[in-house]
């Protein structure tokens, strides 16, 4: 049954990503800037050259490319669908960001690697989010930090969501819409020392 999920879980965002309809490249460019621009204001660690940088659910890597362009760190981008990672890869010109193809369940890489994971659009396509979440704890460092963008209930985009379900036009498959207070609780759970949650959209 989870095979089955997971196998149509890639299955429906390797249909978004090759038929480009999230939203179009100017549109997400534009959010991704706006984002990381306001990771580094809050950023409390220092990331340089020797930093790696873990973009979890990368799409189509807009973010990862701004990730590069305020930082000299490492960059690693991951993503479930391949079709994601063909346009990160695209756009990756130079090839300073490292693609990997992976389940945000079970990362391939050492615990405590990174200084900083990046999770934006991810986490609430993941029925098992909590997983994920452990997941990325980690192998981020004590001392790491974790930026997470995700949906936000009290949202126009919620409302959105609502919609299309009603009239069957939602096409992103599995999605959980919490309040803030709700996903700092979830943050909370997992033991996180310092959680600040903003609404930025």
């Amino acid at each position: 049954m989870k095979r089955d999920y997971a196998k149509q879980h890639i299955q429906t965002w390797n249909k978004v990503w090759e038929k480009d309809i999230y939203a179009s490249p100017e549109i997400r460019k534009e959010k991704a800037e706006r984002k990381v621009k306001l990771l580094f204001e809050m950023l409390p660690i220092e990331i340089n050259k020797n930093s790696l940088i873990l973009d979890a659910g990368c799409g189509g890597g807009y973010i990862s490319e701004y990730l590069l362009a305020h930082t000299d760190a490492r960059v690693i981008a991951f993503d479930q669908s391949e079709i994601a990672l063909n346009i990160c890869n695209r756009i990756n010109e130079d090839h300073r960001i490292k693609t990997v193809c992976c389940d945000a369940l079970e990362i391939p890489f050492e615990d405590e690697c990174a200084d900083l994971a990046v999770c934006i659009g991810l986490l609430e396509h993941v029925r098992e989010y909590d997983r994920c979440i452990e997941e990325i704890k980690r192998i981020l460092k004590k001392d790491g930090f974790f930026y997470v963008v995700s949906s936000n209930k009290y949202s126009s985009m919620y409302f959105q969501w609502v919609v299309r379900h009603i009239f069957h036009l939602w096409r992103y498959g599995y999605q959980k819409n919490w309040t803030p207070r709700q996903f700092a609780e979830i943050m909370e759970k997992h033991l996180f020392r310092q959680i600040d949650i903003k609404v930025i959209e």
